[in-house]
């Protein structure tokens, strides 16, 4: 019954590991270097998060790259379909 769990859930283990070994190592490197200009802390980045998110100019200029990534990627498919 264990192991049938464990097989189920092996996938999404391995995902929650390593997410967790990405976090830890980012935090550890973080705390080593010193340096929010190379490698900002955690908080400092969930921080600078929230305030962006909180500007609604944020938004528009995320939809706006969106929309240039599209118009890129229609106008390469149809440059690549004339070739």
């Amino acid at each position: 019954m264990k192991t049938s769990i464990i097989k189920k859930y092996s996938k999404n283990i391995y995902y929650l590991l390593g997410i967790f070994a990405i976090i830890v190592s980012w935090l550890l490197i973080s705390k080593i270097v010193n340096n929010e200009g190379i490698i900002p802390s955690l908080s400092s980045v969930f921080l600078k998060l929230k305030y962006l998110l909180s500007k609604g100019n944020t938004y528009v200029m995320i939809i706006t790259t969106v929309l240039k990534i599209v118009l890129a990627l229609g106008i390469s498919l149809l440059v690549s379909i004339i070739l």
